[in-house]
């Protein structure tokens, strides 16, 4: 639901302030509202330790800048997997800053015609690793791969909901790296009037 109501607010570009927001909603009354006051500790870093409560608005505001400024030269999947690790090693919440970025990458990737993405609980601690250690190539792997297998399950999903009649279409859209999964979806509810 929560993504679903980002959606439907259909920003250009997500803020700082729907970041709060989101992380509002996921923490659901049980911390204080906006960016953390107090200093957290994440238990599995090695590797990084998250800034001083006094710093996070502007990390986050420089954050959003280089995104939505500076890194439009890079490719969708690094785009998203570099701001991701720098989000969640910035800790701008007391509590759900992976799931307020994993909102925010999907977000992010629709809006750039690309699937979503799901971190199955066996990637969990490659996942955490990556963000550890700041490995921005390998978290690029896994959300290109992720994004990928989920667009072929949303493939088959629609396959086997509309039937054989769009084959040959799930087929060209599963061997076209660059099919716009937007797209492909409205041409068929149109064919088939949904």
């Amino acid at each position: 639901m929560l993504f679903y109501s980002i959606l439907n607010k259909n920003p250009d570009k997500i803020s700082p302030y729907d970041l709060i927001e989101i992380a509002n909603i996921i923490n659901n009354g049980f911390y204080p509202k906006g960016f953390r006051k107090t200093q957290v500790n994440v238990r599995k870093a090695n590797n990084f330790f998250p800034i001083a409560a006094k710093n996070v608005p502007n990390a986050i505001y420089s954050l959003f800048n280089a995104y939505n400024n500076i890194w439009n030269d890079l490719d969708v999947y690094e785009k998203e997997a570099k701001f991701h690790i720098e989000l969640i090693r910035i800790q701008p919440f007391e509590d759900g800053n992976k799931r307020t970025a994993r909102i925010l990458t999907n977000f992010n990737l629709c809006k750039n015609n690309k699937a979503p993405i799901v971190i199955n609980k066996e990637q969990t601690e490659q996942y955490f690793k990556y963000i550890d250690e700041y490995d921005v190539d390998k978290m690029t792997e896994l959300f290109k791969q992720n994004s990928k297998q989920e667009f072929n399950v949303m493939l088959n999903l629609y396959q086997n909901i509309c039937g054989d009649s769009i084959e040959q279409d799930v087929e060209e859209a599963k061997t076209d790296n660059d099919v716009k999964l937007y797209k492909f979806i409205k041409d068929k509810r149109r064919k088939f009037g949904d």
